[in-house]
């Protein structure tokens, strides 16, 4: 019940534009990803979690928004997730962006599913996740960061892009909305 109010409480526009006017705070990309962890690893204590923080990977976010972000892929990468198989998270501080990265061995996300993963509305295989990984690409969006996945017989990855410091969507776009 808490993440479904959680889910509703991001995807409002208020929140969008509370997230916009005033939401964003320095905070450490590995120190969100090491709560997110501390959570999954109390309610899942038989399915390992390696976390891989190269770096504390500061920059200007939305605190709650991000965790919401971690606890999704964990979550997803937890359920589908091979038995007794490590999940793993990597956080890289590259320049003027981060890179958040959840890997998991088990079965991969084959084509077809891929296209319409993110989208909350498809019915079929993964679509329990669906709205998760809505979330989580809303979110990464709202940061002006990207989402990239990869799946195949060795492993699925998760890549999520975020710049360290966010422009005001003023400055990204329009009155309508629309990118400039």
């Amino acid at each position: 019940m808490r993440q479904n109010q959680s889910n509703a409480k991001l995807l409002a526009p208020e929140s969008r534009e509370e997230f916009d006017g005033g939401r964003l705070r320095p905070v450490p990309l590995a120190g969100i990803c090491r709560e997110a962890i501390d959570e999954a690893s109390l309610a899942h204590p038989g399915h390992p979690i390696e976390f891989e923080d190269w770096d504390d990977a500061p920059g200007e976010w939305d605190r709650d928004g991000l965790l919401e972000l971690v606890r999704n892929l964990l979550s997803n990468a937890l359920s589908h997730g091979a038995p007794g198989e490590p999940v793993i998270v990597s956080v890289i501080e590259c320049s003027e962006e981060a890179l958040l990265a959840v890997a998991y061995r088990g079965q991969p996300i084959r084509d077809p599913f891929r296209d319409h993963l993110f989208d909350p509305t498809r019915r079929g295989a993964w679509s329990s996740d669906r709205l998760g990984l809505y979330v989580v690409k809303e979110i990464v969006r709202a940061h002006g960061g990207r989402i990239d996945l990869t799946s195949d017989d060795s492993a699925t990855l998760f890549h999520v892009w975020l710049p360290k410091r966010r422009q005001s969507s003023a400055s990204q776009y329009g009155a309508k909305g629309e990118r400039s």
